[in-house]
């Protein structure tokens, strides 16, 4: 008798790797507009100079928000997507607004009932996101539009995607067009052999391990629960396998953040789009008319650091556990959960959130993987909260 799939073998089947400018012409919009971006800085450099200004005027009026560019992807949604910029940007232009509109609003805000409403004009941008859950708060802070303040970039721009719909959607084709012509049809050319390369040995590294394995090696944003769901590590959201119809694997260049985006199309199942973010995709042979010498390559991959993470990170007591027995002496994960008398699986789940934190240093010694509190990232930890809460003052100050 056949041995029956389990849910994790049953979702492998619907996995499929491939390269596509959906999200890169996106996430590269978006490093290109935020100066807090730390990969390809000479690319950036040269692009913005080269952009004429009627890219910089429709990008401001559109709230110049740089975390925009990660939701214009949700357009489209689960559909098949053709593979020429030309096409994508007729299919944006040719569906119904509202649906335009609709979609946006749903992949920013995350609420059906709160964007009904938004919609309707009963209420505005700064109640919707006053009025999500707390849970969803992590996500809203995260792309800055929590706490919500009229001044907000992010404001800005949804409450013109509110507002103008028309507007908001030909400023959004006016500025891509522009990036695409001026700047990225040469990159994604250069960029090409590169993706297909990544994303083959990507494939090759599924084959050959386990769906959680996968994901921490392929630095992917998302937790895997127990063989049975994924979990963003940010604002709880749950994946059950089962609900899964297709998962695509995309490599990236540009999304530094590592966003990845599902949607539910109902008794349907969801579509889950994972554009893995690739450090060791390099622009050296890319050009924006520079010479090539010039040109820099990627920046070594280093999470973002983020203090309210850490502070979360380290508020569960067997997470700052693992981070006191750490400090003290690198240790495995089987150390761990003996140490512990825990489940490997739950000391797994408490080392993601760590690692995602940037709090674990990590050595492979003698076939395993020793684990140790990365020292920089604590010492740094006031003044990376200083910062965020005095961005506009001098944080050396203190408080009267």
């Amino acid at each position: 008798m056949a041995k029956p799939r389990s849910d994790e073998d049953s979702l492998r089947s619907r996995f499929s790797f491939e390269v596509h400018l959906r999200f890169e012409l996106c996430h590269a919009a978006q490093i290109l507009t935020d100066p807090a971006s730390r990969v390809h800085p000479a690319w950036r450099a040269q692009a913005l100079a080269k952009l004429p200004p009627a890219f910089h005027e429709s990008y401001a009026a559109l709230g110049a928000w740089p975390q925009l560019w990660s939701m214009i992807p949700d357009v489209f949604r689960g559909e098949a997507m053709p593979s020429r910029f030309e096409d994508m940007m007729a299919r944006m232009r040719d569906m119904p607004l509202k649906d335009f509109q609709w979609r946006l609003l749903i992949g920013c805000l995350h609420g059906t009932k709160i964007v009904e409403r938004l919609i309707a004009g009963k209420i505005d941008v700064v109640q919707a996101t006053s009025k999500l859950p707390a849970w969803k708060r992590e996500w809203l802070e995260y792309v800055e539009l929590y706490p919500p303040s009229l001044e907000s970039s992010g404001v800005r721009s949804l409450t013109l995607l509110c507002t103008s719909p028309a507007e908001f959607r030909e400023r959004i084709i006016s500025v891509l067009t522009l990036f695409w012509e001026r700047i990225f049809a040469r990159t994604w050319e250069d960029l090409l052999p590169q993706f297909r390369r990544s994303v083959a040995e990507k494939e090759r590294l599924f084959q050959t391990c386990s769906m959680e394995e996968f994901v921490r090696l392929a630095l992917l944003k998302i937790e895997v629960e127990e063989r049975q769901g994924f979990r963003s590590l940010r604002g709880g959201y749950r994946l059950p396998y089962a609900q899964i119809r297709e998962v695509h694997v995309l490599p990236s260049a540009f999304n530094e953040h590592r966003f990845w985006s599902v949607y539910d199309e109902g008794e349907g199942g969801s579509f889950l789009y994972l554009p893995y973010f690739d450090p060791a995709l390099t622009l050296e042979a890319t050009s924006t008319s520079a010479p090539v010498a010039s040109v820099s390559p990627a920046a070594p991959y280093e999470r973002l650091a983020d203090p309210a993470f850490i502070f979360k990170a380290l508020g569960d007591s067997t997470r700052f556990t693992i981070a006191t027995i750490i400090a003290k002496s690198p240790r495995s994960s089987a150390e761990l959960a003996t140490l512990l008398k825990v489940s490997r699986p739950t000391i797994s789940h408490h080392l993601v959130v760590l690692r995602e934190a940037g709090l674990i240093d990590e050595e492979h010694k003698s076939g395993s993987i020793l684990l140790s509190l990365r020292r920089k990232a604590i010492e740094e930890l006031s003044v990376m909260t200083l910062d965020r809460f005095y961005a506009h003052g001098d944080s050396t100050k203190k408080p009267r």
